[in-house]
């Protein structure tokens, strides 16, 4: 895979942040990934944009653990979508999972990601984040551009199951309300219910949370045959940055439903549909492990 490549017009702008291949400055603590630093009419600038480079430091690197317990519970967590949640004959995990989100990652890289503000793909947490740095870039006449390389046809990618996980409860979020952790899901519960009495009472704590909404997300990794090219441009068309990546994570969710809602419809007379689109929740953990994943979903009346 190609590294980042600055032209050579504008390598004396930036050489003097630079270290070697990779951007020593960037802060682990960053929500957005930091773009390098430019100097504008000699003034040095500190540019931020949620878009991991292929010298970035990755934001979460996934540990022995992790790699374990997600695929000591991949059938399990496959088997409860198909029982509880998306049941068979009606949605057959994860081939129609599979089929459900290939065009949303077309259409991602191919229009979405340079006009974020249109997109309907994105929970609208994640999509705030992208847009507001789009227009802070646009205030300093910066453009940022995506593009395939030596693309002839739609680009061709693999699309691979990393982790499922469940968030269980009332979506948004009510007062009072607390996210408890637990290794495959979260639960959204009172305040109260925080520290569960016994085995029992956790037991019920989990049933209470469940009937109140479920929403599954699907981290996968997708991996293109072509690279996808990042430009970022000044005023006058000149390019300060250029990178070139061909695999990213992406993560999709399910609106926050109910065992009660009819997620179902007609789509022909004998083939039911799901009522909703998937949508991306997450690119390259950006928001991974925060406060705002337990609430980057939409609630199911907003589909119906």
């Amino acid at each position: 895979m190609k590294k980042i490549s600055i032209p050579q017009s504008n390598a004396n702008m930036v050489k003097k942040f630079l270290k070697s291949s990779r951007f020593n400055f960037l802060k682990e603590s960053e929500l957005t990934s930091p773009i390098p630093k430019i100097l504008f009419d000699g003034k040095s600038t500190f540019l931020t944009f949620p878009w991991l480079l292929s010298t970035s430091k990755k934001r979460f690197k996934p540990t022995f653990w992790n790699t374990f317990k997600q695929k000591l519970v991949f059938a399990f967590t496959m088997n409860r979508i198909q029982k509880k949640h998306l049941k068979k004959p009606h949605f057959d995990f994860p081939t129609h999972f599979y089929d459900d989100v290939e065009e949303i990652i077309e259409k991602l890289f191919q229009h979405d990601l340079s006009n974020i503000s249109n997109c309907t793909s994105m929970v609208k947490c994640l999509q705030n984040i992208f847009n507001k740095e789009y227009i802070d870039l646009r205030k300093r006449e910066l453009t940022v551009d995506f593009k395939f390389e030596n693309l002839q046809k739609k680009p061709e990618f693999d699309i691979q199951i990393t982790e499922i996980s469940f968030i269980y409860g009332p979506h948004p979020i009510p007062p009072n309300y607390v996210v408890q952790n637990w290794p495959i899901h979260k639960l959204i519960i009172p305040q109260s219910d925080k520290v569960g009495k016994n085995h029992q009472h956790q037991e019920q704590i989990f049933r209470n949370a469940m009937n109140e909404g479920c929403c599954i997300k699907i981290y996968t990794r997708v991996t293109f045959k072509q690279n996808l090219q990042f430009i970022v441009k000044d005023g006058a068309g000149k390019i300060l940055i250029e990178d070139y990546r061909n695999n990213f994570d992406i993560q999709f969710c399910t609106p926050n439903f109910k065992p009660t809602d009819n997620i179902y419809e007609m789509t022909s007379p004998k083939k039911k549909h799901l009522k909703f689109d998937w949508k991306i929740s997450d690119i390259d953990y950006l928001i991974y492990g925060t406060i705002l994943e337990s609430s980057a979903s939409d609630t199911f009346n907003n589909y119906t």
